[in-house]
Formats: structure tokens, C-alpha cells, sequence
């Protein structure tokens, strides 16, 4: 940085270098989030009709979801949703 730039600059140059920063791990996240989504709905798209509208594959806040309802949330990028393919994550599942 110059010298001669002012107190006031080098803190407006950081705050834009932190909201950079923000943007580059929120995108990373959004696409992260993205490919969580295109492998469930994958994964859904081969699992026979009876086994969607029976099994339960996940429980959310105690909630438990068969394949159809979590398709719903996951769809509609709910904030269950992300729970669900969070923990289907952890389960090994995606």
C-alpha cells in the first residue's frame, strides 16, 4: 500500500478484502451444497416407489423423513433440507 493513503482507505480496503473473502467461501459453499443436492436427487431417482413413500432414511430435530418428504425439503432448499443432506452425509449415503 502507498503511504500516503489515509487511516480511513486502508480500512475501507480491508473490509473490502474481507467481503472478497465472504463472497469466495459463500460460493464455495453454494457449490458444495449444490453437488449434496444433485447426488440425492440421484440417488432418488433410482429408488423403487414403494421404498420412497415407506422408509424412513433420515430424522431430523426428531422429525423423521421417508424419501419422499425429504425430497420435498431438499427441493425446496429448506433449512431442513441442508439438515438432511448434512446428515445423510455424515451417514455415508452421499
Amino acid at each position: 500500500m502507498n503511504s500516503s493513503c489515509s487511516a480511513l482507505d486502508m480500512d475501507a480496503q480491508g473490509l473490502y478484502s474481507l467481503l472478497r473473502n465472504i463472497f469466495k467461501i459463500r460460493l464455495i459453499m453454494f457449490f458444495m451444497m449444490a453437488d449434496k443436492k444433485a447426488k440425492f436427487i440421484g440417488i432418488f431417482a433410482n429408488i423403487p416407489e414403494k421404498i420412497r413413500e415407506e422408509d424412513i432414511i433420515v430424522v431430523v430435530d426428531n422429525n423423521p423423513f421417508t424419501w419422499n418428504s425429504a425430497v420435498i425439503e431438499v427441493k425446496n432448499n429448506s433449512e431442513t433440507g441442508k439438515k438432511i443432506l448434512k446428515n445423510m452425509e455424515k451417514m455415508g449415503l452421499l
